[in-house]
Parts: structure tokens; C-alpha cells; sequence
């Protein structure tokens, strides 16, 4: 699967919440792509359809890095 882009934004929760968005990739089949890698990586889990809770800054970090 080629490298998806998307926008996103940290919601106003505690902890390392990030949540994405994008006009054209919004689908089931590629959330759980993400939340694979995200559990692969043991960096945090999947909250809901597009919203991850990350364990710790470091793990934000390299989610932004992957899905930005």
C-alpha cells in the first residue's frame, strides 16, 4: 500500500490523542491499516473510526511523522 497523507489534529483530551482526516483516503480498510501499524509499533490504540490515544509523546512524534 503506497504511503497515505492525511491531516491531522490533536484533540482536546488528556494524553496523546491525535486524530486524522483526509478528503479521500476516509475509509474503513485504510483506519485499519493506520491502527496495524500503530499496534505493529506498540505506540497506543485505536479510541474510534479516526482517533487514536498514543502512549507517550515520542509515539505522537512518530505517528505525525508516518501519516503527515
Amino acid at each position: 500500500m503506497e504511503l497515505a497523507k492525511f491531516k491531522i489534529e490533536f484533540p482536546d483530551k488528556k494524553g496523546y490523542w491525535v486524530e486524522l482526516h483526509s478528503a479521500s483516503l476516509m475509509n474503513e480498510s485504510m483506519m485499519i491499516h493506520v491502527d496495524n501499524w500503530v499496534r505493529n509499533n506498540r505506540l497506543g490504540k485505536r479510541m474510534a473510526f479516526n482517533m487514536w490515544k498514543l502512549k507517550n509523546e515520542q509515539s505522537r512524534n512518530w505517528f505525525i511523522l508516518r501519516w503527515s
